[in-house]
């Protein structure tokens, strides 16, 4: 790694033949350890000022996944014995490459953690990000000329069995082209029709409500949407209600000026994607996923589609690749 040696002894290290720090940072490993649970594939970083760190398993991740080489680590001693931990410290230049080797390249979900004082080791949760979430790092990851801004598209999902036909609801939200999309499908048991509306729609992220593991239902789906190189985020079902769904999108669909916000409420209501019940449900969760009510520069600036598969030609994950029409995000080339 390309950090400046003087910066990293800053934080009062000595670096021992046998490759381990002496560091007596006993705080920080007791904090580090207290952070709540995580998904093997949330990785965490610590900003420190002109640079970050990164400890313990993600780390290793980094180093062997990203930089392809070990040589980077570093392994933190504490003054109570406990196992050294493991650490890579990424510099400002290096971070933002870091960051889009996880979200665009690898589909990692990223947290950066922040201190709340400067001399505490209390640490909270400033930032966060994931493939189809990517607002808190847009200026970071599309500054460069270089990195192309491609749709972050998160597309929701909510199944239905009812009278044994199994309804499921999709709603796709991407930032980037301001549109929103509905579409309510039946499907079997395979969820071929799911793969084909994966590859149609291509999304960077999928959301579902919690499920627990005698859910088979939900289970099936998970597997296609991953077959299909899509991140998939568990969120509460609470999230997927469609009780303000009418008024949540009066506030984000485009709307004359001068139009009576009751009125465009009401227009909002007898709109026929309205109709799609399941669908409104799922689109619900995607709001709230995305905090789109807490952005006003996200107010007023959506279109409202519905998706139709059947007006697109009829391909799955595995024939996109064999024709090499997109690449396979399992092989996606890595950024130099």
């Amino acid at each position: 790694m390309d950090i400046d040696d003087e910066e990293i002894l800053n934080e009062s290290t000595n670096v021992l033949n046998n490759g381990i720090t002496s560091i007596v940072d006993t705080d920080f490993y007791l904090a580090y350890k207290k952070l709540p649970n995580k998904t093997a594939v949330t990785i965490r970083l610590f900003e420190r000022n002109e640079y970050y760190t990164c400890h313990g398993d993600d780390a290793l991740f980094i180093a062997r996944e990203l930089l392809h080489s070990t040589n980077a680590l570093k392994y933190w001693k504490t003054s109570d014995g406990n196992k050294p931990l493991e650490t890579i410290y990424v510099s400002n230049k290096q971070f933002e490459d870091i960051l889009r080797k996880l979200l665009l390249v690898k589909q990692y979900r990223v947290e950066i953690w922040k201190k709340t004082q400067k001399t505490s080791n209390d640490w909270t949760l400033g930032y966060h990000g994931s493939p189809g979430n990517l607002t808190q790092f847009e200026d970071i990851l599309f500054s460069s000329s270089l990195t192309s801004q491609e749709s972050s598209g998160v597309l929701s999902c909510k199944l239905v069995t009812e009278n044994g036909v199994t309804m499921l609801g999709l709603a796709l939200i991407d930032v980037h082209t301001l549109t929103i999309k509905l579409c309510q499908v039946t499907v079997s048991n395979h969820y071929s029709n799911l793969e084909t509306i994966l590859v149609q729609l291509g999304p960077k992220e999928c959301l579902l409500p919690t499920f627990t593991s005698t859910e088979d239902n939900y289970l099936r789906l998970k597997k296609v949407i991953e077959k299909s190189g899509v991140l998939v985020t568990e969120r509460p079902k609470v999230d997927f209600s469609s009780k303000d769904i009418k008024q949540d999108l009066s506030r984000l669909l485009i709307k004359s000026k001068d139009e009576d916000n009751d009125k465009f409420e009401m227009k909002v209501g007898v709109m026929p994607e309205m109709q799609m019940e399941h669908a409104k449900c799922a689109l619900s969760a995607a709001i709230k996923f995305l905090q789109l009510l807490g952005d006003k520069n996200q107010l007023n600036r959506f279109h409202l589609k519905t998706h139709q598969p059947d007006l697109y030609m009829r391909l799955d994950t595995a024939a996109m690749i064999a024709l090499n029409i997109f690449p396979d995000s399992r092989q996606r080339p890595d950024f130099s």
